[in-house]
């Protein structure tokens, strides 16, 4: 919808979070029923460091994702991407 909105010039504008950081949201695609913050705790357990390695993993390529629509979505003379200023923290 971001790309959508973006391409539609309905907006110039908008912040997307995946929820508070003591509260992000478990990825049940992936099983992960804990939080990303209490998956920083791990204390060093190997599985639930997997499980955060996982949780980091599935969003950075969900925002890999979002760029390579801006990237595939033409503007003008060049693409989305061209004229986005995009963030990820």
């Amino acid at each position: 919808l971001i790309v959508l909105a973006f391409q539609m010039d309905l907006t110039r504008v908008i912040t997307f979070s995946t929820g508070e950081e003591g509260k992000g949201l478990p990825i049940p695609e992936l099983n992960i029923n804990q939080t990303r913050h209490s998956l920083s705790h791990h204390n060093g357990d190997p599985e639930q460091m997997a499980r955060l390695t996982q949780s980091d993993a599935y969003n950075f390529e969900q925002f890999a994702y979002f760029l390579d629509r801006l990237a595939a979505v033409r503007d003008g003379d060049g693409s989305l991407i061209d004229t986005t200023i995009s963030m990820y923290g």
